[in-house]
């Protein structure tokens, strides 16, 4: 299926678990709560949702290493900005971080940017 964040068509709790692994840094923060409460709705009263992104200062920008035009929209988030943000709408079981790594595999602007990977799982709520 492809939808839009903000309107997930999936009756609610029709999945077990769910997971968005770099898809939420493009969401910008003025619709991040509209696309979790989404995620929310469709899985089902206490699954596990994992979420995996990259950190920054809070701060959203088009993405400065693409090459091609339309660049793509990023919304980096400290630490404690998505710690809070998933809190909201669950509660945050785990939650870990780790460096860009240096790689060839980690593509344009590794290692250079200071910025380090989030990942995290929150449960939503039951009833």
């Amino acid at each position: 299926s492809v939808a839009r964040g903000q309107d997930l068509p999936f009756v609610d709790g029709s999945f077990s678990a769910a997971w968005a692994m770099d898809t939420l840094a493009h969401v910008p923060n003025s619709r991040i709560h509209d696309v979790v409460s989404q995620l929310v709705r469709v899985t089902a009263p206490g699954a596990p949702i994992a979420v995996g992104l990259w950190s920054g200062d809070d701060d959203e920008t088009l993405n400065l290493v693409d090459l091609e035009e339309p660049r793509r929209f990023l919304s980096h988030r400290s630490d404690p900005t998505v710690n809070r943000l998933f809190g909201e709408h669950g509660t945050v079981e785990r939650f870990r971080t780790w460096p860009e790594d240096a790689g060839a595999e980690s593509g344009p602007g590794a290692d250079n940017t200071g910025r380090h990977y989030q990942f995290l799982i929150f449960r939503t709520p039951t009833p």
